[in-house]
């Protein structure tokens, strides 16, 4: 199970459906994707979109009955093979040093 939002799983990579369909299936074993689009409550389009994405990092596959599986993988290498390894770290550092911004502004009087 992922505890956090990987940088596979970024706008630019595989998209945050695709983890929650990665997810789903890592939990619930294979499913056809009308299962998954019922379970998760979208689409079977989007469910679809994200198989495909899945599939072409080799993190999902469909056996020869019609249902979807999850496979393990190294998402790191699909981050970087994405361009978005490290964007979550980056994404961290910059809303950290905007809040410590707001703290050391002066006060206005009103």
């Amino acid at each position: 199970m992922i505890d956090h939002v990987h940088d596979a799983f970024r706008y630019r990579a595989l998209g945050l459906n695709s983890l929650f369909i990665h997810e789903h299936l890592s939990c619930q074993g294979p499913m056809r994707v009308v299962e998954i689009a019922a379970a998760l409550g979208v689409s079977s389009t989007t469910v679809r979109r994200a198989l495909r994405k899945l599939q072409g990092h080799e993190a999902a596959r469909q056996n020869s009955d019609g249902n979807w599986i999850a496979i393990e993988v190294d998402f790191d290498a699909i981050a970087r093979r994405t361009g978005t390894y490290g964007a979550g770290e980056i994404q961290r550092r910059r809303h950290e040093a905007e809040r410590e911004g707001f703290c050391q502004r002066p006060k206005v009087d009103t």
